[in-house]
């Protein structure tokens, strides 16, 4: 028949009955708040780009392209000066300064200016200007009149276009007789383009400005004995040469900044360091690892051990045990407690009392070693 049970219920908390080793359970707590934001860094640094790119300017340039005209034609009435120059308008463009008759007008001449500026390294920056004279008809016939090679532009270069209306405008009427079609309407542009690159190749890792191609068309419509010029607005450039480096990024970590190549290798390390520091103390508080004797047997056991101040003697007879396992093993299978004196020599006594029968076990006085509790506590 099965004894009777120890009235007092058991206990099931693991902080409950003999107290945990205070340090421990500091560790445990500490190490954890340490883990969990060393964590949250690492996973941050992880998530976090490398470098960032960035633009370092060594030097820059700018370019303006622009065009001025003058019709002439025989002092007259009409024109008294010989001829028409330009004006600006509202818009800052340039126009012709009066009506432009292409009966009195007998060529045109076009200047195209190109103005470079350069800075530091861009001292080494090419320019060139170039251009040619083209001749169209509503009809579509096409014939480039003129072309202008390459000429290098230092700071400033002008290119001049000499325009003979008589000989364009006998060659239309020509293909117009030819055709059946025109022969009194045509367009004379002069294309120009002002084209800026480094001079020479780029370093690796250099991105220095590239190919920069400026176009300003000066247009001329001869329409019967009218002639139109478009308005022309100068067209303008700019650039920078330099190096395009990665730097390194940087995060915040609790308000300091740090190098997100280095906090990808320190808060990874120091996350497992404070992992480490969970896993040793949880192991001092809930397994008695490091520790001996009682201290051993309370972390272990503590959910079961009540401790007591003295205890008197067993009414009936007593079972001594070879180990606090074995003790403890009979607890459990009693849903009973082990309790627990400390007694004057220095040694621990542990009792499991089931009715009439107390089951003991004693230590060694703890100051004579702890060899027989170790042996008591492997035996498990």
């Amino acid at each position: 028949m099965k004894s009777a049970r120890d009235p007092r219920p058991a206990r099931s908390s693991p902080l409950d009955g003999v107290a945990a080793p205070r340090w421990a359970v500091i560790g445990v707590a500490v190490s954890l708040v340490v883990a969990v934001v060393v964590v949250g860094l690492a996973w941050s640094a992880i998530r976090t780009p490398n470098g960032r790119a960035g633009f370092v300017q060594t030097g820059r340039y700018s370019s303006r392209l622009g065009a001025d005209f003058r019709a002439n034609a025989p002092v007259s009435s009409v024109y008294p000066s010989g001829g028409v120059g330009t004006s600006f308008d509202a818009r800052g463009q340039r126009v012709a300064a009066g009506p432009l008759y292409s009966r009195l007008i007998d060529s045109l001449h076009v200047d195209v200016t190109a103005d470079v500026s350069r800075k530091r390294s861009a001292r080494d920056v090419d320019a060139r200007i170039d251009g040619r004279i083209t001749v169209t008809t509503p009809e579509g016939w096409s014939s480039v009149v003129q072309v202008v090679a390459d000429q290098p532009v230092a700071k400033h270069a002008v290119v001049p276009f000499d325009i003979a209306l008589a000989p364009l405008r006998a060659q239309v009427a020509n293909i117009g007789a030819q055709t059946g079609v025109g022969g009194n309407v045509f367009t004379i542009t002069v294309n120009s383009a002002l084209t800026v690159e480094p001079g020479s190749a780029p370093p690796k890792g250099d991105s220095s400005a590239g190919v920069d191609v400026a176009r300003l068309p000066v247009k001329f419509t001869v329409d019967s004995d009218v002639m139109n010029a478009a308005p022309i607005s100068p067209v303008t450039g700019a650039g920078r040469l330099g190096n395009r480096v990665t730097r390194a990024a940087s995060m915040s970590a609790l308000g300091f900044p740090v190098r997100v190549d280095l906090a990808r290798v320190v808060f990874p390390g120091l996350a497992l360091v404070a992992l480490a520091a969970v896993l040793m103390f949880a192991l001092v508080l809930f397994a008695g690892v490091g520790l001996s004797g009682s201290e051993r047997i309370a972390a272990r056991y503590r959910a079961r051990i009540v401790d007591v101040a003295m205890s008197t003697s067993p009414p009936g007879p007593i079972v001594l045990v070879s180990s606090v396992a074995e003790l403890a093993r009979v607890a459990r299978a009693e849903q009973s407690v082990i309790l627990h004196q400390a007694m004057p020599d220095g040694s621990h006594r542990y009792r499991v009392v089931l009715g009439a029968v107390t089951y003991e076990y004693q230590t060694v006085p703890e100051h004579a070693g702890h060899a027989s509790d170790l042996l008591a506590e492997n035996e498990e």
